[in-house]
């Protein structure tokens, strides 16, 4: 049954909020929160001492300020009862200003942990050591490293992982399915090698060592129920505060700080992958299918000049020089996807699906360019309709050529073997170029033509003016 709170309302305004707010439930609203914001009002009525019930801009200017302290979600749900008791008393005669701002959203502050604390987070939660013996305790010890890696490493819910049952794991090929997500979803994780391993150990753990019988992953105290997720928020507590990060931070993080540092992790890595993909399409003009069939070892980065060597069409290697611009990025994508850079026979662009990794596939490269040309095309109308990869190396190609570089030297950038493919694909003047070939003679000089008089007298030039 619905329990309606009632505040002691004493302003003159005092009975037309019980009336409107009477209204209101028998409409079926509960209208305790806004009977409370009514409330406020009545006081802050009473507290300037108004005699009569019309609202007027200079009355309600001070109720509209925010408070020191107040969201702004409180702030207009303040504003909006004010609305609604203005428009009520509008509609029995008394003539009331009715207030319009709106004050926007709170901005969220999201607390996204670095590297350190996540560090000194996660050596908390594998030391920790429960206050007592109790079976339940240290069974649930064991659960904790696992629960905080699934949020970190798989980006899953704390709702999500805390009703996970046993059936919802393949823990032959490491793929979590979640059912009834968020709005009713159903979707898969796939799971990190590491993390699989840890989670065969822990089902080890519980079912032949401890002899556990629950259809729940990861049961709570009681082992017909799953963990609770207000208890995943108390632990994580006690863990964050455990850090020495703790100490300097402001913004207390939760649980779902992990998910949100695995959603940045992963756009940050997947950012620097694709920023390498279209830089090096565009400034050293190669094929898509040539970029995907880099190894590590064809990327040159320490030599005096640095290049890639290429493997084109027909098996034919050549060698492309990287430009200083381009250095920098191409160190800080290999910093990140490629740490043990012994491994020379690795693809230098790749995907891990599944946890196998291999070459990405021409296709996805195109997604890619795609997937970019579609985010700037809003602030540039002009942009063509289709972005591909290949567009890429043939807009350089003819920059190079606009800029004078001879046609034979692009050629052997390009891996052609005859400047005449160069030449027809690639060699396009532009209108400037055009215009100032058409102004300019033989010589070199710009072309004045000779001017002849079409007229032998005064008269003559009269008559062909039509003044004659």
């Amino acid at each position: 049954m619905t329990e309606y709170r009632d505040y002691p309302y004493s302003s003159v305004l005092a009975p037309f909020i019980q009336d409107y707010v009477a209204e209101k439930r028998a409409l079926g609203y509960i209208y305790n929160v806004k009977g409370y914001q009514l409330f406020r009002l009545d006081q802050y009525w009473n507290d300037n001492g108004y005699k009569d019930a019309a609202f007027t801009p200079e009355r309600l200017d001070a109720w509209m300020c925010s408070l020191p302290g107040e969201s702004k979600s409180s702030q207009n749900s303040r504003i909006g009862a004010a609305r609604g008791i203005a428009r009520y008393l509008n509609t029995h005669g008394i003539k009331c200003y009715v207030p319009t701002l709106y004050v926007g959203k709170d901005q969220k502050q999201i607390h996204v942990m670095d590297k350190t604390e996540l560090a000194e987070f996660f050596s908390a939660v594998d030391s920790y050591q429960p206050k007592t013996h109790k079976p339940c305790d240290l069974r649930m010890a064991n659960e904790y490293p696992i629960i905080f890696r699934l949020f970190y490493c798989c980006g899953m819910r704390n709702n999500e992982v805390c009703e996970l049952r046993k059936t919802d794991i393949d823990l032959e090929n490491g793929i979590v399915t979640i059912y009834d997500g968020k709005k009713h979803r159903d979707r898969l994780v796939y799971l990190p090698e590491d993390l699989l391993t840890l989670i065969r150990k822990y089902r080890r753990y519980l079912e032949k060592d401890l002899g556990v019988k629950s259809e729940w992953l990861f049961p709570g105290r009681f082992l017909k129920e799953h963990v609770l997720k207000t208890s995943i928020d108390r632990i994580f507590r006690d863990f964050w505060n455990k850090t020495e990060a703790s100490k300097h931070c402001d913004k207390r993080p939760t649980p779902h700080s992990l998910r949100h540092g695995f959603v940045v992790d992963r756009m940050s890595d997947k950012g620097i992958r694709d920023q390498i993909i279209l830089v090096l399409l565009y400034d050293t003009a190669i094929r898509a299918d040539e970029l995907i069939g880099l190894d590590l070892s064809d990327v040159n980065i320490d030599a005096e000049s640095p290049y890639l060597r290429i493997r084109g069409k027909g098996d034919k290697e050549r060698v492309v020089a990287l430009s200083e611009e381009v250095i920098p990025l191409v160190k800080q994508y290999s910093s990140v996807f490629h740490r043990d850079m012994r491994k020379r026979s690795e693809p230098f662009i790749y995907t891990t699906i599944k946890g196998v990794t291999g070459r990405m596939s021409e296709r996805n490269v195109e997604r890619i360019v795609k997937k970019y040309a579609d985010i700037i095309r809003k602030d540039v109308p002009d942009l063509p309709d289709r972005i591909y990869p290949h567009l890429l190396r043939r807009t350089r190609a003819s920059g190079w050529y606009r800029d004078g570089v001879p046609i034979e030297t692009i050629a052997v950038i390009l891996g052609h073997s005859d400047t005449k493919t160069t030449r027809k694909s690639y060699a396009k003047p532009s209108v400037e170029m055009l215009r100032k070939q058409m102004d300019v003679g033989d010589n070199g000089e710009m072309i004045v033509p000779e001017e002849k008089q079409l007229w032998k007298n005064d008269e003559e030039l009269a008559r062909l003016c039509g003044i004659r």
